[in-house]
């Protein structure tokens, strides 16, 4: 997916990558590959009009999902492991997730997408990385 293709603020390179990485551009990472479907987990699916799963799920749950409109080439990448971990006596919880994530707020999907952070168990989550 071209960069011009991209929200404003995403045509950008990946500034939540480690250097030397955090120069690719977003654009060589982004695609169209609609929305992913559960296949396996705990999530529940959201959305109003169209039924989908969020990239990262409230703590304990965890999502096994694909992407059936992905094309032929990329349905061996094309799937989302997220586990978000149980809160602890802190009130934080752990992400980890694999694989190709859906961006449900700029509707695109990120691939490839590694990562494992913290987050407030309630609260505000900044879900850009």
């Amino acid at each position: 997916m071209p960069n011009s293709a991209l929200p404003p603020h995403l045509r950008r390179p990946h500034n939540d990558w480690p250097f030397p990485f955090s120069k690719i551009p977003r654009g060589l990472t982004a695609w169209d590959w609609g929305r992913p479907k559960k296949i396996l987990g705990n999530q529940e699916v959201s959305g109003t009009a169209w039924k989908f799963m969020k990239p990262i799920g409230p703590a304990g749950t965890w999502q096994f999902s694909y992407f059936p409109a992905a094309p032929w080439w990329a349905k061996p990448f094309a799937f989302y492991l997220a586990i978000s971990f149980k809160p602890r006596a802190d009130g934080w919880f752990r992400h980890v997730r694999i694989g190709a994530r859906y961006d449900d707020v700029d509707d695109y999907t990120q691939w490839p997408s590694i990562a494992a952070r913290r987050f407030p168990a309630v609260g505000d989550r900044n879900t850009e990385a």
